[in-house]
């Protein structure tokens, strides 16, 4: 099916607004855990360091943006 395409897509669309901590500086892409998962994401605002803690503010496929909080 369709949802086939697109591994990883449905479960991006639940990580919206969950916040997370920077597993590797965000320059800007990088990768930040949620819970016990570890995710590519990218940085709404640039650098982001490691260990910071994030927020997924969009969610575009699997194209995750997270912004610092």
């Amino acid at each position: 099916g369709a949802s086939d395409a697109l591994p990883g897509a449905s479960e991006a669309a639940g990580l919206l607004g969950a916040i997370g901590t920077a597993s590797t500086p965000l320059r800007p892409a990088g990768v930040v855990r949620v819970a016990d998962k570890f995710v590519d994401v990218i940085s709404d605002g640039g650098f982001i360091p490691a260990g910071a803690r994030v927020q997924v503010i969009t969610v575009e496929g699997t194209r995750i943006v997270v912004k610092e909080v």
